[in-house]
C-alpha cells in the first residue's frame, strides 16, 4: 500500500504546562534538530515499505506521530495531546493491530483513558541525557575506541541483543537516520581482544554531538564499556556537548552517565499496549 501523509484534525490540543513543544523526530535535543527535520522523517517513513499505511503527523502545535509498522503502531505524542482523544482515535483507526508503542512527553496518570480492546503491558520512565564541557575534564580511559564499519556495528547490535529499545531507537529507525546523517561507529575491547562495546555517533554543529546508540556485549555489561567509550569521546572531542536519547530508567548505563557528569535534559514516558 502506498503510504499517505496527513495532518491530524481529530486530536484536540490543550494548553500545555510545558514551555517547549515536543519535537517528535530524532534527535530530540533542541540544538540537534537541524540533523533531521520532521519533514525529512515524513519523507523517510513514506518511502519505507515496512511502514506502509497511513502516517499521521501534527507538527505545528503539539507534535504527534502515528506510524503503522508490521503488526505494531508506533506513536509519539507531545504534551498538548488530549489523551482521551488519542485513545479514541487509536481504537477506531488501529483497533485491529496487535500492539501499540507510545512515547509520551508527559506522565500518564492511572486514571488516564485506556485504549479499548488493549491492555497495558509496560509503562516506564525514560531519560534523555546531555553533558556540557563546563562539567570539567574526564580521565583518559585505560582502553580507547577504534573505528569500525557500520555493518560491523549492526552485526554486533543483532548478536548482542541490545537492550530492548524504544521504537525511536530501534535498529529499524536508526539505520534510516544514519543513511541520511553522517555517522561513524567505534568499537572497544575491555579484555583480551574480544569486542565488548560500540558507539554510533553523529557529529552536529554549534558544539553539539549525537550519540545515536551505545551497546555492549551481554557478558560484559555497560559499566566499563560505557565509561570507556564516553571517556574516549571526551578525549577526542572535549569541547562538544554530546546528547543521548531515550534510555529506560532501569538501564545500567544511567549510573555511568551520571558519574561522568551527564545531566537529564528531558524525561519521557513509554507505554506498550497489546490486544486484550
Amino acid at each position: 500500500m502506498t503510504a499517505t501523509f496527513v495532518t491530524l484534525q481529530t486530536i484536540e490540543a490543550t494548553t500545555s504546562p510545558f514551555t517547549e513543544t515536543m519535537y517528535t523526530a530524532l534527535p530530540y535535543h533542541p540544538q540537534l534538530h537541524h540533523l533531521f527535520s520532521p519533514a525529512e522523517w515524513a519523507e523517510m517513513l513514506m518511502a519505507d515499505p515496512e511502514t506502509s499505511g497511513v502516517m499521521e503527523w501534527n507538527g505545528h502545535a503539539s507534535g504527534l506521530w502515528v506510524v503503522p509498522h508490521a503488526e505494531d503502531v508506533w506513536v509519539a505524542a507531545g504534551p498538548d495531546i488530549r489523551l482521551a482523544d488519542l485513545a479514541t482515535h487509536l481504537a477506531r483507526a488501529y483497533g485491529h493491530r496487535e500492539r501499540v508503542q507510545i512515547l509520551l512527553s508527559a506522565p500518564v496518570q492511572e486514571n488516564a483513558p485506556h485504549l479499548p480492546g488493549w491492555h497495558r503491558r509496560l509503562r516506564e520512565e525514560v531519560l534523555s541525557w546531555e553533558r556540557h564541557p563546563e562539567r570539567g575534564p574526564l580521565h583518559d580511559p585505560p582502553e580507547k575506541w577504534y573505528p569500525i564499519a557500520l555493518e560491523t556495528f549492526w552485526h554486533w547490535h543483532r548478536n548482542w541483543e541490545a537492550e530492548s529499545p524504544l521504537w525511536p531507537r530501534s535498529a529499524h529507525i536508526l539505520k534510516r537516520l544514519t543513511a541520511r546523517v553522517p555517522t561513524v561507529a567505534y568499537g572497544i575491547n575491555v579484555r583480551d581482544t574480544a569486542p565488548a562495546g560500540a558507539m554510533l555517533f553523529c557529529a552536529g554543529n554549534d558544539g553539539m554531538g549525537y550519540i545515536a546508540d551505545l551497546i555492549w556485549a551481554p557478558d560484559v555489561g555497560p559499566r566499563n564499556v560505557g565509561r570507556y567509550l564516553l571517556q574516549t569521546l571526551y578525549l577526542y572531542r572535549p569541547t562538544i556537548t554530546p546528547a543521548l536519547d531515550l534510555l529506560p530508567v532501569t538501564s545500567g548505563l544511567n549510573r555511568v552517565l551520571m558519574a561522568l557528569g551527564y545531566r537529564v535534559y528531558r524525561r519521557w514516558w513509554y507505554e506498550v499496549w497489546e490486544r486484550a
